[in-house]
């Protein structure tokens, strides 16, 4: 089990040394992704991800034989403002492949403005809805598949 908790801190410290090189090597159009992501409410959105995902990484790590205290450890590691830091910074590059520094820069003036700011703010309602009548729906194609055949 040590051997995991190892593991574990070697990858941390690893996507931490990673991170500081992102930081310090961002160009302008970087900076701006990292100032948009922080406006469009990522960080929020992947700590609801990670929630969402609990139960998941629970089971699977208790498979592998882990004790709850780990468990309970690594799940406060990945919800982490360090952690989501980290996860964002990976995410730059996606954003800087897909997006002009302009259309970046269109990006940021919409989740600054009002309705931008209250597009982030109903977010997590929102997703929570979504969820909610994702399921439903999915379990109307359950009853109705298993009705018809």
């Amino acid at each position: 089990m040590n051997n995991y908790k190892n593991k574990i801190h070697v990858l941390i410290c690893s996507l931490l040394l990673i991170s500081s090189t992102f930081i310090f090597a961002q160009t302008k159009k970087e900076q701006a992704i990292l100032e948009l992501l922080q406006d469009m409410g990522i960080a929020t959105e992947m700590y609801m991800m990670i929630e969402s995902m609990e139960d998941i990484f629970t089971v699977y790590l208790e498979n592998e034989g882990l004790d709850e205290e780990f468990i309970d450890g690594f799940i406060e590691e990945l919800r982490s403002e360090e952690s989501l830091n980290i996860l964002m910074e990976l995410a730059v590059p996606i954003y800087d492949k897909y997006f002009t520094s302009n259309e970046i820069a269109a990006l940021s003036r919409f989740f600054r403005s009002p309705v931008g700011k209250k597009y982030v703010s109903s977010t997590p309602i929102l997703t929570l809805e979504m969820e909610r009548i994702g399921e439903e729906w999915g379990n109307a194609i359950v009853v109705n598949y298993l009705n018809n055949n």
